[in-house]
Formats: structure tokens, C-alpha cells, sequence
């Protein structure tokens, strides 16, 4: 596949003093199929050999940008990367996750088999050095989710997991940014606030590889401790007046149920 003129998708890539996982993370995307993109590593003042690493990748290929803050600003990066898109499309993954190869290829074919669609996700798969935990999107179907449909059936599945998202640039329009308010559970709000409004789609292949372990997340969050992040999710589908009440009821029960078991585990 040749390169178009100009980048058709932003990865954006949240980083933070990780340089040998980052350039894995880079490498995982410089391996796509799909070659139209640009890459942008943000970097939450890490002090040490990111930046070197990420400029040294750059002199062989020049879609890869760097940006470096000069103070941690901590969850905030994920929002800062996010208000920079300037293409169609976009994905954004932690500098410890994987894209497999075809992920760009395929979730441009869905874009174009449902261009209504706000996001297209393909199956993440969730695993530690050891051993595969779990797949996502289990319980869905390949196909397009239509509000409130798609809405119901993510807070009953859950939601898909973001390493393994593509998005439309004008989802940030409609939706706005990450809700730093609700810290490490953002994606999750983020996701659901899509799915009340936008239709999407579920292709059942993988896409990316979400890695567990105790330091999952390149950044820390300011002091929110998840059950109160989960809390106000809650609270947003309680007063969402975008959706029905009987849809808004559906949704309630079903994200207590599952918001329940995730803190139980």
C-alpha cells in the first residue's frame, strides 16, 4: 500500500520515562499496512532518555513527532494530545500497548463501510507477560451500534478497550475531551458519552495488545481514586437527557452491576 498525500490518521502516544517500551510502541505502529499516518509522542517531562530514543526514530522517519512538556502535568497529557488532532482520524494508546499490524488497515475499511460511525473498534487483548487474560468486545457483534443500541449493549459488555480504537477527528466536537474530573475511568465516560450520541462499530479481530501490570497507566492521575470516578459516570447516565429514560434506567443498572464487580475484583 503507497502513501497518500499527507496523514489520514494522528497516534497519539502519552509517554512518560519509558523509553524502551515507547519505541516498541512506536515500532508497533510504524508496522501498520496502513502507511498514512503521523505519530505524535507526548512527552510528561521525563527527564531521561525518551527524548533521545523518540528524535533518533524521527531522523529515519518523519512522521514521527515529539513534543516534550516542561513540567509533569500529569493526566492532563492524554487531553493536551488529544486537542492537537488536525486529521480524519485518530488513536490513542499508553507507551506500554502494542497495535498489531493490520489495525489501521481494517478500521479504515469499517469507516468506509459505515462512514456514519463516530468510532470503529476493533478486539484488544488484554494480557500480561505470561499469559492472555482476556479478549474484548466479548458479547458483541460485528456491526454497526446505533444509539441508544449501542449505548445499552456497552455498559452490559462493556466498553471497548481504547488501544484498539479508531476514531473520527469530529468525535472531539461532539463529545469534548477526556473528563479529568473522573481520572483513571475517563476513556470509559469518554466512550460512553460517545456511544449516547454516535453510532459505531465492532469488528470481532484483533487489533491491539493492552499489556496488565502494576504500572499500566503512563501517567498518574491527581489523586482520584477510581470508585469516585465511577461514581460520577454513574451520575452523568443518571442525567443524561440526550437518551431516553427508559434507555438511561437500562444503562444505570447495567454499569452499577459491572462497576460493582470490577471493584469487587
Amino acid at each position: 500500500m503507497t502513501k497518500e498525500n499527507g496523514p489520514l490518521i494522528t497516534t497519539i502516544i502519552p509517554t512518560y520515562r519509558r523509553p524502551k517500551l515507547l519505541k516498541r510502541a512506536i515500532f508497533s505502529v510504524l508496522n501498520q499496512t496502513y502507511p498514512n499516518f503521523q505519530i505524535c509522542v507526548y512527552d510528561n517531562a521525563s527527564g531521561d532518555k525518551t527524548a533521545e530514543t523518540v528524535r533518533e526514530l524521527a531522523k529515519k522517519d518523519s512522521r514521527i513527532k515529539y513534543y516534550c512538556h516542561l513540567k509533569n502535568i500529569e493526566g492532563k497529557n492524554f487531553n493536551f494530545g488529544l486537542s492537537k488532532v488536525n486529521t480524519p482520524y485518530f488513536s490513542i494508546f499508553s507507551d506500554d500497548d502494542i497495535l498489531l499490524p493490520n489495525f489501521y488497515e481494517e478500521a479504515i475499511k469499517g469507516f468506509k463501510k459505515y462512514p456514519e460511525a463516530g468510532f470503529v473498534a476493533t478486539q484488544t487483548i488484554i494480557a500480561t507477560k505470561k499469559q492472555i487474560k482476556r479478549i474484548s468486545c466479548e458479547g458483541y457483534e460485528e456491526k454497526l451500534y446505533n444509539p441508544p443500541e449501542g449505548l445499552i449493549k456497552m455498559s452490559d459488555c462493556g466498553a471497548p478497550t481504547w488501544t484498539g480504537i479508531l476514531f473520527r477527528r469530529e468525535i472531539i466536537k461532539e463529545v469534548g475531551l477526556l473528563d479529568e474530573k473522573i481520572g483513571g475511568p475517563s476513556d470509559t465516560d469518554f466512550l460512553l458519552r460517545s456511544a449516547s450520541i454516535l453510532p459505531f462499530v465492532i469488528l470481532k479481530s484483533p487489533g491491539a495488545i493492552f499489556l496488565v501490570h502494576k504500572l499500566s497507566s503512563c501517567s498518574t492521575w491527581s489523586e482520584v481514586e477510581p470508585l469516585s470516578g465511577y461514581k460520577k459516570i454513574l451520575e452523568k447516565i443518571k442525567h443524561n437527557e440526550k437518551i431516553s429514560a427508559s434507555a438511561r434506567l437500562a444503562v444505570y443498572q447495567n454499569l452499577r452491576k459491572r462497576i460493582v464487580n470490577i471493584l469487587w475484583q
